[in-house]
């Protein structure tokens, strides 16, 4: 304590100090206020969209609103307890043509998944954080991979013999609407379609409990160790020199009392 005391005591310590706390409380003060500000956009926006589909929408069962739309779309919208908004499923038109009852069934329990995982919040932050750090990397990556991870999670809500049902419902839709996109010469549908469909066709194998348990464990080990190794006093070598430097100056104190209480050879 003592030694840290000394340390910071230095002004090139204390001016360090300084600065890192005021870096730490910008990149505070600008992650907080981005989420802020993102959150009463996409409430904004929300709150727009719901108007605009109940011009032009047809409620349905189960809470999905049908739009006339050649476009081959499904998609959710999370509500909002404050807004007063309940969660909605989109269907148009081209989507319905495009599939079966069955294949639309399984669409719309992977739809179903992404609300009860409020998988839109998990997205929505991650790319708040990429737009507040737009010139760090690591949050761009997060939230295409956050983004990507919520879809599988969200094909995984369906049968293990369901799932080429799903993989085919997913390719249809793709189709339909690279068809459509090609012909308005805008681009084409994304990689990621094609990603989810080819794992879907795979056997289903998930983890067991034991990998379940590995994985978890290498996480909150990987996790706490930053914080372990910030607990344990960083002056250890200092420590040892101290203890050194004191012993050194008890030698040389006791020989200083050794060499005054010693007779000299004159007095004998």
């Amino acid at each position: 304590m003592i030694e840290l005391q000394r340390q910071y005591a230095h002004p090139g310590w204390a001016t360090l100090t300084t600065v890192s706390l005021a870096i730490l409380g910008l990149l505070a003060w600008r992650m907080t206020s981005t989420l802020w500000f993102q959150r009463r956009a996409d409430l904004r926006a929300h709150r727009d969209h719901l108007a605009d589909l109940a011009l032009v929408a047809e409620p349905g069962h189960q809470g999905v609103l049908n739009v006339d739309h050649e476009a081959a779309a499904i998609y959710c919208l999370p509500g909002n307890r404050r807004a007063g908004t309940h969660d909605t499923v989109v269907v148009t038109t081209g989507a319905r043509a495009a599939l079966t009852d069955a294949e639309l069934d399984l669409v719309l329990r992977h739809e179903h998944a992404h609300l009860n995982s409020r998988h839109a919040r998990l997205v929505a932050r991650a790319r708040a954080l990429n737009r507040a750090f737009p010139r760090v990397g690591f949050f761009r990556v997060a939230h295409e991979q956050l983004a990507l991870l919520a879809e599988l999670q969200a094909d995984d809500a369906v049968r293990a013999d369901e799932r080429r049902s799903l993989a085919g419902a997913l390719y249809q839709l793709a189709i339909r609407n690279q068809r459509m996109l090609t012909a308005n010469g805008l681009s084409a549908t994304g990689s990621d379609v094609i990603l989810r469909a080819r794992r879907l066709m795979r056997p289903h194998e998930p983890l067991g409990r034991t990998a379940q348990t590995i994985l978890a464990t290498s996480i909150l080990l990987l996790g706490a160790t930053p914080v372990v190794l910030s607990l344990i006093p960083g002056g250890l070598s200092e420590s040892h020199d101290c203890c050194s430097t004191a012993g050194v100056v008890a030698a040389s104190e006791a020989s200083g009392s050794g060499a005054t209480s010693s007779p000299s050879p004159s007095g004998r």
